[in-house]
């Protein structure tokens, strides 16, 4: 099944117009990671051809976290950590800025495509087993 979103799609909800930082390779690895997710969590109920407004937007959104989390990742290794005399000068905080957009996004993407993902199931807060003697009672 194709993706959802496409390039432009990402390119104009993130305003990502740089190709040379954010290449089209980038951009498709991030759509097709977030494809898979969503597919994985469809419900199957949902007709997706051709795809509502709200899942394209939403697998858009779940690329655009993608694609951030690599550009922060690239940042990480490229940052500098400077220190003269005791004093750290770090170079810039862009890798909290773009994990925190991931992030962002994320939460962002999840919330818009809860209504076509299958209901998570109820989880108990605690297992109960059977009863067991302790220490000599019968």
């Amino acid at each position: 099944m194709p993706a959802f979103a496409t390039e432009t799609d990402l390119r104009e909800l993130f305003r990502l117009a740089d190709t040379t930082l954010v290449p089209a390779a980038l951009i498709e690895r991030g759509i097709d990671a977030a494809h898979a997710d969503l597919l994985r969590l469809l419900d199957p109920i949902h007709d997706v051809d051709p795809p509502a407004a709200d899942l394209v937007h939403g697998e858009a959104l779940l690329a655009g976290a993608q694609v951030f989390r690599a550009i922060a990742a690239g940042e990480a290794f490229a940052t500098k950590r400077i220190v003269i005399g005791g004093q750290r000068i770090d170079d810039s905080n862009r890798f909290e800025i773009l994990h925190a957009t991931a992030r962002d996004a994320d939460d962002r993407a999840w919330a818009t495509l809860a209504p076509y993902l299958v209901p998570e199931p109820a989880r108990a807060a605690l297992d109960v087993s059977a009863t067991k003697p302790v220490l000599g009672e019968e």
